[in-house]
């Protein structure tokens, strides 16, 4: 598990479901496997592998990505202490993070990217989730570039 912050920390499925994470306030799945029942703090689970959480057969969308991106951030502001995974954590877990940490501090999208890849050599975000990562900085945050 990596330690982006000290509310916000990211890593890989296998890690959630082999580790102690009760000492979380919060525990994020952004892929298609849900392991709330694993969790023993509170738990959510967007699927983003898919739209309306697998039901259409579709690539999620920006609203799904939107979704998460916003819960990362509400649980930010309450202080609260955060592991986000996708299945590999590379690609959607560090595109919401860098998403939700750019609105959070009040920074670009690329200054929050270096802050993930800084801790998580593998962070390698999908064009999809970068470009719906930029979107949501974008809307949220319109004057940083």
């Amino acid at each position: 598990m990596d330690k982006v912050t000290q509310q916000l920390w990211l890593t890989e499925i296998k890690k959630v479901m082999t580790e102690d994470v009760g000492h979380f306030d919060l525990v994020l799945t952004v892929c298609e496997d849900n392991i709330g029942d694993l969790v023993s703090c509170d738990y959510e689970h967007y699927d983003l592998c898919s739209a309306s959480g697998g039901l259409t057969g579709e690539p999620a969308t920006y609203d799904d990505f939107t979704e998460a991106v916003n819960r990362l951030y509400q649980a930010l502001e309450n202080d609260k202490t955060v592991l986000i995974h996708c299945h590999s954590g590379t690609s959607r877990s560090v595109a919401v993070s860098a998403a939700g940490l750019a609105r959070y501090r009040g920074v670009g999208f690329e200054a929050a990217l270096q802050t993930v890849e800084d801790v998580r050599e593998e962070a390698d975000p999908s064009e999809r989730y970068q470009n719906y990562a930029e979107q949501y900085v974008s809307v949220h945050l319109p004057r940083v570039h």
